[in-house]
């Protein structure tokens, strides 16, 4: 047993040092996404168009051919690109990054890896961003509380949509895989004056067939439908000013949460999940959801005597889910949830950011958020519920916030510089009267009212940096971030809770920005420090799930990106994450102990001591590789591109009873291109070696589950662009 312990730490090593060492590869996170020694990757991770190499700040940038050679259309599937980010999925879906994260599938809980589309926050707990027709995607690792100040303690995942001004471009695409899958994207844009230009962009999929099928339920599991509609239009009425209008609608269609049992625990039903095969669901009740948002957002830009920029952006996003769900997942009726949520947000953002290459630059700005999180009812069934046999909560949660913020960097040596932001949020949370309902065969139901409550909050973030310019290819950083994420109620339950604090995040980090030969090698190492209070901590419930506060965690690691162009025709990348996270201080963490008995399920311990406890869902180690080889064929272009990516075993819950256990997974392409670019083809293969893995487990009182990730899927592609 000592020696398999060894063996399997030895064999760790040597990929991380394989894939950090032997194969050194792209800009900090850049999968697949050339390098050009001609051309310098630009982001705006400080508000404004800046080299990557020039930032002080830990960024993945994801260009559109990486995201293509990894097969990657959505946020959820991120993750397979960047090291260290955990995406997991029920109805919705929750991102760690760096191991800080949300687990709550409550409809007013948002995420703590905040999700923008050109700089506007997008609210994605129940959906997700569509990745298909971008400029690029951008990480942020680490709290961003100063210039993206909404709830950023983990990060930032920035979708850069096209610029409709940009050369007119027709170009399209369709697909079909295994599974009776159908895909298409579709980008256009035109220019109707010279200073007009509108651009329209359609990503969709359509599943035939599932992974797997409920006998009990009789219906197809495991399959997703999908379709993203983008229009934007820019106008520049003067050299000095732009307005762009964005509008995008995202539907989602899917079979809802299917879990089982993992092995060696039991359901209700008392059947233990080994008798289960790797899609088997057996539960009672039909599950489905579905997604429907609308996002729309008005910027107008203003040059002030030539020395600033003003920006206004306006933005209305409003998200629709519904789920059926089967919650005790057996053939047993215990416990159906049906929810009907909604969640509307409009939001007002005011810059003033300087101009010019002067020592000093800076912005200044203000920030007004108004959102309603609404349960419109959720519906609970079964033997749970009792006599009445149903049981119906209605909930809201109206959350206003107002902000001020400020940035500056100022070059005070030919080679230094340094960066400070401060930030001033003031936040209110108010839980209108609620009320709910036990319903029966009583015509005259009984209604419960909840009383009408409020939760005032503020607080301040900052970022203060340093960086030194060592020599015209090497940079180096330290920073102190500090980052916030707002505090509400739980909004699901029949017993009113009390209000969750805010979290807060002190990063403390530091990096090198390295690049050789003509920007032809990148290396960006970075080390970091997490001291994380007041831990937002969610536990399933019936039909959700409950919030409340964890005190203090520790999270340390190391980051180490790179990317090489190897010669014209092949291109290498790597990246990992080391991870070390533990629970300081948390004496009310709710453990789960699973039932050996035939009755199954688990019996649920609270005020738990979880001391010394790692963080859920925060891998010790995750690594990634990438290639891109092309070579001239019959006037065209042959590429042969590949990803792989390694994930640790990561635990599921305060208790570190249960793991998600490591995996890896590859995929793989073939395609030829036409030398004029109009016309090609592409093979490719999805989890290429047909690996097992989950792509959550977690623990609740009717078991502990897992949710299988897609097999082995594969296809073609034709793509044509026209101009």
């Amino acid at each position: 047993m000592k020696f398999v312990i060894v063996k399997k730490i030895w064999v760790k090593s040597v990929l991380l040092a394989t894939a950090g060492t032997v194969f050194p590869v792209v800009a900090h996170g850049q999968t697949s996404a050339s390098v050009d020694d001609s051309a310098d990757i630009i982001v705006t991770a400080n508000r404004r168009a800046e080299r990557l190499q020039d930032v002080p700040i830990a960024v993945n940038v994801l260009s559109t051919q990486a995201l293509r050679s990894a097969n990657v259309s959505d946020t959820q599937f991120l993750a397979n690109l960047v090291p260290g980010l955990s995406i997991t999925k029920t109805n919705s879906s929750q991102y760690f990054l760096r191991g800080i994260g949300t687990s709550s599938t409550t409809v007013n809980s948002e995420q703590s890896v905040a999700a923008y589309i050109d700089g506007v926050y997008v609210y994605t707990t129940y959906g997700s961003l569509s990745l298909a027709n971008l400029e690029r995607v951008e990480v942020l690792r680490g709290p961003q509380g100063t210039l993206f100040g909404r709830n950023t303690t983990g990060g930032v995942i920035q979708a850069v949509t096209r610029d409709p001004l940009a050369a007119p471009s027709l170009e399209g695409e369709i697909g079909y895989g295994n599974y009776r899958t159908v895909t298409g994207k579709f980008y256009g844009n035109v220019h109707l004056a010279s200073n007009l230009g509108v651009s329209l962009a359609v990503d969709f999929r359509d599943q035939g067939r599932g992974y797997g099928f409920n006998r009990i339920a009789n219906e197809a599991t495991f399959f997703r439908d999908d379709v993203t509609a983008r229009a934007k239009i820019a106008y520049e009425p003067t050299d000095n000013s732009t307005i762009t209008a964005f509008f995008q609608y995202r539907h989602i269609k899917d079979s809802g949460i299917n879990y089982i049992p993992i092995a060696g625990t039991r359901g209700l039903d008392g059947v233990d999940g080994s008798a289960y095969g790797r899609f088997d669901v057996r539960a009672e009740a039909k599950n489905a959801f579905r997604f429907d948002s609308y996002l729309g957002y008005l910027r107008v830009e203003q040059n002030v005597l030539d020395f600033a920029r003003l920006t206004s952006i306006t933005s209305y996003h409003d998200a629709q889910p519904l789920a059926h769900f089967d919650q005790d997942a057996t053939p047993l009726n215990i416990v159906t949830a049906v929810q009907t949520l909604r969640y509307r947000n409009v939001s007002q953002e005011i810059q003033l950011a300087s101009q010019g290459s002067t020592p000093l630059s800076w912005v200044v700005g203000a920030y007004y958020y108004n959102a309603l999180a609404t349960i419109l009812p959720l519906d609970l069934t079964g033997s749970f519920t009792g006599a009445a046999g149903q049981l119906r909560y209605f909930r809201k949660q109206r959350s206003e916030s107002i902000a001020g913020f400020w940035q500056l960097t100022y070059a005070f040596a030919p080679h230094s510089k340094i960066t400070a932001g401060l930030r001033y949020t003031r936040e209110e949370a108010k839980l209108p009267e609620g009320l709910y309902t036990l319903v029966g065969r009583d015509p005259n139901p009984m209604r419960l009212p909840f009383a009408a409550d409020n939760q005032d909050s503020d607080g301040w973030t900052w970022r203060l940096a340093l960086d030194h310019q060592f020599t015209g290819s090497i940079m180096g950083y330290v920073s102190w971030n500090r980052g916030l994420k707002s505090g509400g109620f739980t909004l699901s339950g029949a017993t009113k809770l009390p209000g969750y604090s805010p979290e807060s995040l002190d990063s403390y980090e530091g990096g090198l920005k390295m690049s050789f030969l003509n920007g032809r090698v990148r290396i960006n190492p970075a080390a970091f420090l997490y001291k994380f209070r007041d831990i937002q901590y969610s536990v399933l419930t019936a039909g959700g799930s409950a919030i409340t506060n964890a005190a203090r965690a520790t999270i340390s690691g190391f980051d180490l990106d790179m990317g090489v162009k190897v010669s014209g025709r092949l291109e290498l990348n790597s990246a990992f994450e080391y991870l070390h996270s533990r629970f300081d201080s948390f004496s009310n963490a709710t453990f789960f102990i699973p039932v050996k008995a035939p009755g199954g399920g688990a019996v649920t311990l609270n005020n738990q001591n979880a001391d010394g406890h790692s963080l859920p869902y925060a891998p010790k180690t995750s690594a990634s590789f990438g290639f891109g080889y092309t070579a001239p064929l019959g006037g065209g272009d042959l590429r042969f591109d590949g990803t792989a990516r390694y994930a640790d075993d990561q635990f599921v819950g305060p208790s570190n009873l249960f793991v998600n256990p490591s995996y890896t997974l590859v995929s793989a392409g073939l395609g030829w291109t036409s030398g004029d670019r109009r016309l090609g083809v592409r093979l490719w293969a999805d989890n290429l070696f047909d690996r097992n893995y989950s792509t959550q487990v977690f623990e609740s009182a009717v078991g502990v589950f897992r949710i299988p990730g897609p097999p082995r899927t594969y296809g073609v592609t034709l793509s044509t662009k026209l101009f």
